[in-house]
């Protein structure tokens, strides 16, 4: 920097020089006779000419120099504020070498342990490797072992069914079961409540040594087919008597894995009386069987087991009239759109002759009539079945009870089956 300054100093001052020149030669010239001087005049104009030129010259290369040196201070200038911030950064550069330096020992230090202990360590993986394969071979021979057990026990459970199964049939029909059955299809059979169904089970179920199943789940009005059940009993071999009605699922499931069943009805009216009593039983079991009413929907409040007979009817018309109704409408709608092959019945004929009613529905299983050995059943409250009390409601009615059911049921209904108005 101070070489710098004394080289702009001095082009200041040649430049001083230069610039006041002229101002002496025109005092020269104007105190000269100009006779005698010129040529003295002119050697000093060329001198000085010729001066200001070297000092022209002189002055731009001071001036590259300067900037040269200029560039020269500003680099310096930058390396020492790069020094400067190094020497900063130092402490914190140390301690992250100390750092790695002692990391680096540890990880040394270790590596070292391993190598000393690495005969240890693969012996131990040797013997857990052995280890290892007689317990493997050992698991495969327990589990051969427990499949041949398996096995004989599945064989052995399946005697056990057949046997239970075979003892079932026999505490059902109380009778001999019949081996010499050739292969039957199952019989599928659903009904208005309190129309003799558990007499038409029953009767099947012994006449042909079928097996009772349900298939459905729920309560009146609703039930639904379990679709595993309805599978197996697609199999043959089988009775379910059940109330299930013609829901859009239903139909969904019997059209994809049954190829017919029954369809049972009777006069809503009687159904409704015989409803009535069916209740008062079910109210006087609880104590074996507390459960039972709750598959009635709705279920009657408790006061109801305290009413008049008529009121219970007048309970009825308006709570379970209107299922039956239904019920019965949407069945035959169903079996007269012919979408499906469904043997319409009603206990009219169970009444009008027992023998010809089950020969009905053999005859559209197509099952011979031969297989069917027909088993003394004696008709009592436990099979459901109130003999002679088919037109019971027509006396028991209030007046008024009369006209609202005939109003409730359609004349084409009562027409159709012969019911009275």
């Amino acid at each position: 920097m101070a070489i710098v300054k004394k080289a702009m100093r001095a082009i200041q001052r040649l430049g001083h020089k230069v610039v006041n020149m002229p101002n002496d030669v025109d005092a020269a010239v104007r105190t000269e006779p100009a006779t005698n001087d010129y040529p003295r005049l002119k050697a000093e104009g060329d001198l000085y000419a010729s001066q200001t030129a070297e000092l022209t010259a002189h002055n731009h290369a001071l001036t590259e120099a300067v900037t040269k040196y200029r560039s020269q201070v500003q680099e310096l200038e930058r390396e020492l504020l790069a020094a400067r911030t190094e020497i900063a950064m130092y402490p914190r550069l140390k301690a992250e070498r100390d750092f790695y330096a002692s990391q680096t020992e540890e990880l040394t230090a270790h590596n070292r342990l391993l190598r000393n202990d690495y005969p240890r360590l693969k012996a131990e993986r040797e013997f857990y490797f052995n280890q290892m394969t007689e317990l493997t071979a050992h698991n495969e021979a327990l589990t051969k072992a427990a499949t041949n057990q398996m096995t004989d026990l599945t064989a052995h459970n399946e005697a056990l069914t057949k046997a239970a199964t075979k003892f079932a049939r026999m505490l059902q029909g109380h009778l001999e079961v019949r081996e010499d059955l050739p292969s039957l299809p199952s019989v599928l059979f659903t009904s208005i409540p309190e129309s003799g169904t558990v007499f038409t089970g029953q009767m099947l179920l012994r006449g042909l040594g079928l097996e009772l199943v349900r298939v459905t789940v729920g309560s009146f009005p609703r039930y639904l087919f379990d679709l595993p059940r309805l599978i197996q009993f697609s199999g043959g071999g089988m009775i379910a008597t059940e109330h299930f009605d013609a829901s859009q699922e239903n139909l969904q499931f019997l059209g994809a894995l049954v190829d017919r069943w029954v369809v049972h009805i009777r006069d809503p009216r009687a159904v409704l009386v015989s409803w009535v009593h069916n209740l008062d039983r079910l109210y006087q079991d609880q104590q074996t069987a507390p459960h039972h009413l709750l598959y009635v929907c709705p279920t009657p409040p408790e006061p109801y087991f305290g009413f008049s007979f008529s009121d219970k009817v007048d309970w009825n018309i308006e709570h379970f009239l209107p299922n039956v109704l239904n019920w019965t409408k949407t069945w035959i709608e169903a079996h007269d759109s012919g979408r499906h092959n469904i043997l319409l019945t009603t206990i009219s004929e169970i009444t009008a002759g027992e023998d010809d009613f089950l020969f009905k529905i053999l005859d559209f299983y197509g099952i011979s009539r031969e297989l069917f050995r027909r088993p003394e059943i004696e008709k009592d409250d436990d099979l459901h079945f109130r003999v002679g009390q088919e037109e019971e409601w027509q006396v028991r009615f209030t007046p008024g009870q009369l006209a609202r059911t005939r109003d409730m049921i359609d004349s084409e209904l009562l027409e159709r089956f012969g019911w009275p108005r």
